[in-house]
């Protein structure tokens, strides 16, 4: 596809939404607030959500609804060629130097005058986030994604090291927007000798949290090769319980007898444009 006109496409990957431009904004309609050490730092009903190439999505609170005595100057500054010159704060309360967390751009680019008078903080670096109550973890939830669920109608075989170690007639696909489509096999139809369990663990803001195995045919282990959402979110819920397997590691899977094409880079768990986050 050479032009991707006005399809949204998911914002952490190689394209945003509405073609080519490189940031977009987007007000929600959604009351955010975010708490740290107990303490409300933000609450808002006029949350802009910045979209930027490269990057996952970012709330930008109007100052109004930041309470700004508890923030304080922090001695760093820097300069985003699409957004200007950035202005950082502290936490006032902190006995330690902690680093940052939030920022503004007091004087930003002709493009996203949207901004002026508004501060993001860093996700990670706040201890509880909600929209409209509900706790959220991972990141900011991105309204341009879309999860579907969808039956395999065809038989889905998945083999390593010449052994077959999954097969199934009622496998599932998972399209993601922006992402690769994903293959999950219900438990009864993975032979689960060749899985061994890993400590790896993600989370993903659509799916819920992921837990690992390794798979080993032999005596070479494919490290965290597989995994599955034991309680996933309720847009996934058809996937709850079922396996599946990187097609990037594993060496074959195969819907109808025909080989799948393997994505052109293997999945990197601790990428900031990963669709999942370490836990």
């Amino acid at each position: 596809m050479s032009d991707v006109g006005d399809i949204a496409l998911r914002p952490s990957g190689s394209s945003v939404p509405f073609g080519r431009q490189e940031i977009v904004l987007f007000p929600s309609p959604k009351r955010i607030t975010a708490q740290l050490n107990s303490k409300t730092f933000a609450d808002s009903r006029d949350v802009i959500v910045l979209h930027e190439k490269g990057y996952r999505p970012v709330w930008y609170f109007p100052r109004a609804d930041v309470d700004m005595a508890l923030l304080s100057p922090y001695a760093q500054t820097s300069h985003c060629p699409r957004k200007g010159d950035a202005a950082y704060y502290g936490e006032k309360s902190s006995t330690e130097d902690a680093g940052p967390i939030a920022w503004s751009y007091e004087d930003p680019l002709r493009n996203i005058e949207e901004i002026r008078d508004r501060i993001a903080f860093y996700f990670d670096r706040i201890d509880d986030w909600r929209e409209d109550g509900e706790i959220v973890r991972g990141s900011v939830p991105d309204p341009f994604v879309r999860i579907d669920v969808r039956s395999v109608s065809d038989v889905v075989e998945v083999l390593v090291g010449g052994e077959l170690i999954a097969k199934s007639i009622a496998a599932k696909m998972l399209y993601e927007t922006g992402l690769t489509s994903r293959i999950y096999i219900p438990p009864k139809d993975v032979k689960t000798r060749y899985l061994i369990r890993s400590d790896t663990a993600t989370y993903c803001i659509y799916k819920g949290a992921a837990s690992y195995a390794h798979v080993e045919v032999g005596n070479d282990p494919i490290k965290d090769a597989a995994w599955r959402y034991r309680d996933p979110k309720p847009e996934s819920v058809q996937i709850k319980d079922h396996w599946c397997f990187w097609l990037e590691k594993v060496d074959e899977i195969r819907i109808g007898g025909r080989l799948v094409a393997k994505p052109e880079t293997v999945p990197k768990h601790y990428n900031k444009s990963s669709e999942t986050t370490p836990i």
